[in-house]
């Protein structure tokens, strides 16, 4: 038999009650203790995913834009960058690079696999080609990029009993004396802009070349001011055309479904950002 302190048997209603009152206040001390460290767990997982997605967007952005191309004054083949907007730019996406190999036909161009280097191999239709024209080799004035199409690309190839890509291609330059060593590039037209889908706006992108539906890749981002491209030029003015442009600054504002919100803006030089 339970004996109380002052040796009566049993505990009275009022001790009873007593001690169910204190438990309850250290059992609803320990809940709120326990909901306030799941809440602040919760918004840390919260900010942390918006904070890692933002990362995640500027990344996107300057891997597509670093090799951008352009030429103070120079022509539109000459500058990257084709058109502009505050939530949208149109651009060539460099795709890979490599080198002639042995000497060119008249449509036809080989270049060593192991010089070859880029995001994926040329894909005829969807990829163009720059052929890099080197005039006098005293001035740089003279130097260009000939734009050229490909409609077929072989891997099958070989040069100097090495592996080789051999492409073959429409332009008005003269191939057979273009020399061993030459550069190629190769890109493709994009587009980078917000997009709104399912009530949401994001990061999207797609390929012009291959006609590509646009598709979202980072977000959620706010509605109407989600990413932003701002244009410079040398001195940090706003350039109001692509050949003058020799930054990009792009700024993007997360948000999540409690409306926690954060933004991130990323600067990105132009490559070879040249007086003409």
């Amino acid at each position: 038999m339970l004996t109380s302190p002052r040796g009566r048997s049993g505990y009275s209603l009022v001790e009873l009650m007593l001690t169910l009152v204190v438990l309850t206040i250290v059992c609803g001390a320990i809940f709120r203790l326990l909901h306030t460290t799941q809440r602040l767990s919760r918004a840390q997982a919260e900010r942390l995913g918006l904070q890692s997605n933002l990362r995640a967007g500027a990344l996107i952005v300057v891997n597509e834009l670093r090799e951008l191309n352009g030429v103070s004054g120079g022509t539109a083949a000459q500058n990257d960058i084709l058109t502009i907007g505050p939530d949208a730019i149109t651009y060539r996406a460099m795709r890979g690079v490599g080198f002639l190999c042995r000497a060119s036909s008249t449509n036809e161009i080989h270049l060593a696999r192991s010089t070859f280097g880029g995001y994926r191999d040329p894909a005829p239709g969807r990829d163009s080609a720059y052929l890099f024209l080197e005039g006098r080799p005293e001035l740089a004035s003279d130097d260009a990029w000939a734009p050229a199409g490909i409609s077929a690309v072989s891997t099958g190839g070989s040069c100097d009993a090495g592996p080789a890509i051999s492409l073959t291609i429409s332009t008005a330059a003269a191939l057979d004396v273009v020399p061993v060593g030459t550069p190629v590039r190769f890109f493709e037209i994009m587009q980078l802009r917000l997009y709104a889908a399912a009530g949401y706006s994001w990061l999207g992108t797609r390929s012009l070349s291959a006609a590509e539906a646009i598709q979202p890749v980072v977000g959620p981002l706010a509605p109407r001011d989600g990413m932003r491209f701002e244009y410079l030029d040398g001195v940090g003015a706003a350039a109001g055309e692509p050949g003058r442009i020799r930054s990009v600054r792009v700024t993007m504002r997360g948000v999540t479904e409690t409306n926690l919100r954060d933004s991130l803006a990323t600067q990105i030089a132009i490559r070879n950002a040249l007086r003409p």
